[in-house]
């Protein structure tokens, strides 16, 4: 007789009849679930079924691969109330600097320290003969949770891929050593950008879509400084991807973003996804946002935006350019020929006069300049315009748009840090500051800025923008419908990042030399303690969009005046 050994134990079931085989057939389709993903007042019970009545079923309710530690269906899953439940992700401390006494200072809060909402999903994969399905199938339920006005994101994966010691959301086993022994450096999991299996479904209404991804921490300072992290996800298969491209308005989306509220001013105030909706349709490379409340691990993370991705594909869908031609340059990942450093000396060394102008001309799309450095313009956007990391160029050489002219074009990138200082003169910054290197935008802006043409164009788009687009009656009441999405759900985002001292506070204080109750709101995000704070700040954004015009139009016409003295 043969012997052998069975790949997956089935306990409480027959044996897989074909283990010898050489070639297995694995089952196709999934399992069905008896309820829609969704909130329920009540606890409900999930039955799960497939259409052969001889394969298993395997689940688990922890965000775990089923294929690896499922249990085996026999019944109904009961789905109960999980309200009082402690955290025990959103609390992790997973926003450190570079230096020990933020490794110590770790110990001084508490992240979170009332109970968050909380879902249970249900991920189910079928099992026949020795072999797996390939495909796995996932709902998440809430029960006694009120329900978002706003579409939910749900996203599950292994518990120690997201937040074990070598989890991509933590600062990680070698990040505490390392600090431990007074090495700093960026050795935190949640820099590394390695991507793991995960579970992705939307949840809007009675409608929920679920899609098989792989999930990164992505972002900037957001994720070395903040708790709420940026996540890319990446889909594994097209199916179940139609409801977020018809979201984003972006046809064969391949993947995108989920941005937190990010490091800008006025407490994080979503202003980036604000922008980058208003500015949609100017031609300068804006993504559209939808404001989603997402659901990590089962757990209530707060308010993000699903956004689209400043990748190839999304360079071919805003500019209809051939994908596979698009050259995309950033200070992190510079072009193999065109790097921002090398691009920023060659304009430094323009010479000045028709040469200069031809030059730029030709590698440039000067129009496209204009446009791109409008919006900074206007929001007074420092971190956009002076930041060498926030800097995306492209260009595409073929396709059946005058785009694909294999000329560079910048992207609209990072709307965070605006709408801070009314009467701040941004033109005069730009032209009266050294460039740092590789700040390849101010440069650039300074270089034109001594043509009579590149001064003509400017001034004649921004004074039509000024008296369109940014125009008080225009923007305010678009602003206030960008409000009105999110009003509903600013409590219960700014309860979750509630922050307090710990009774370790005392001794991480006198270790590191500083006051954690005065730091506090370093810590909080959005600095925010009530909506009536929200409110307020909405005001003040609102005042700003009421006078700024008047300054940038006098700003204007006095470095006008200024260039042809």
């Amino acid at each position: 007789e043969d012997a052998g050994t069975f790949a997956t134990a089935t306990p409480g079931a027959a044996n897989p009849v074909d283990f010898l085989a050489e070639e297995r057939e694995a089952p196709l389709g999934t399992a069905e679930f008896s309820l829609p993903a969704g909130f329920y007042e009540e606890p409900v019970e999930v039955a799960l079924r497939t259409e052969d009545p001889e394969t298993l079923i395997f689940y688990t309710t922890d965000g775990s691969d089923p294929r690896e530690n499922g249990k085996l269906y026999t019944g109904p899953i009961r789905i109960e109330s999980r309200a009082g439940e402690p955290n025990e992700y959103v609390s992790i401390p997973n926003r450190f600097g570079y230096g020990s006494s933020e490794f110590l200072k770790s110990y001084a809060y508490d992240y979170a320290p009332d109970p968050v909402d909380k879902a249970t999903t249900v991920t189910a994969c079928i099992y026949k003969d020795g072999s797996w399905s390939e495909e796995v199938s996932a709902a998440t339920y809430w029960v006694g949770v009120e329900p978002h006005t706003l579409p939910v994101v749900s996203v599950t994966a292994d518990e120690q891929e997201l937040f074990g010691p070598e989890g991509i959301y933590t600062p990680g086993t070698t990040y505490y050593t390392m600090l431990q022994q007074g090495i700093e450096g960026q050795y935190a999991n949640f820099l590394s950008e390695e991507k793991i299996d995960a579970a992705v479904q939307l949840v809007d209404g009675t409608t929920s879509v679920y899609a098989p991804a792989e999930i990164s921490v992505a972002g900037q300072g957001t994720r070395l400084w903040f708790a709420m992290k940026n996540l890319s996800v990446d889909w594994q298969q097209n199916d179940g991807t139609e409801d977020w491209e018809q979201m984003l308005n972006q046809e064969g989306l391949q993947g995108l973003s989920l941005k937190a509220t990010g490091n800008g001013g006025w407490r994080h105030f979503y202003i980036d996804g604000f922008w980058n909706n208003y500015l949609y349709d100017e031609g300068i490379g804006a993504q559209y946002n939808v404001p989603v409340v997402l659901y990590l691990e089962d757990e209530y993370w707060g308010l993000y935006c699903a956004r689209n991705r400043k990748d190839e594909d999304f360079i071919a869908n805003q500019y209809d350019v051939d994908a596979d031609t698009v050259v995309i340059c950033t200070s992190t990942k510079p072009d193999a020929d065109n790097s921002l450093a090398t691009l920023f000396r060659a304009v430094q060394e323009l010479p000045d006069g028709d040469e200069g102008w031809t030059w730029i001309e030709e590698h440039f799309d000067i129009e496209s300049f204009v446009s791109y450095v409008i919006p900074h313009l206007y929001t007074n956007n420092f971190d956009g315009m002076r930041v060498p990391n926030n800097i995306i160029l492209w260009k595409a050489a073929e396709g059946d748009s005058a785009y694909a002219d294999g000329r560079w074009r910048f992207l609209m990138n990072d709307f965070d840090m605006t709408i801070v200082y009314d009467f701040m003169d941004p033109i005069g910054d730009l032209l009266y500051n050294e460039a740092d290197p590789n700040n390849l935008p101010m440069l650039l802006f300074q270089k034109l800025w001594q043509y009579a043409d590149f001064r003509d164009m400017l001034a004649a788009e921004l004074r039509q923008a000024l008296a369109t687009t940014y125009a008080p009656e225009n923007l305010i009441p678009a602003f206030e419908d960008w409000c009105d999405r999110l009003r509903p759900e600013m409590e219960r985002n700014i309860a979750r990042q509630k922050v307090e001292t710990t009774w370790l506070a005392p001794l991480a204080d006198w270790l590191t030399r500083t006051e954690s109750e005065s730091e506090l709101e370093r810590y909080q995000e959005p600095y925010l303690e009530n909506l009536d704070e929200w409110e307020e700040d909405r005001i003040q954004i609102e005042n700003f969009f009421t006078v700024r015009v008047a300054y940038l139009t006098d700003y204007l016409e006095t470095h006008l005046a200024d260039s042809k003295e």
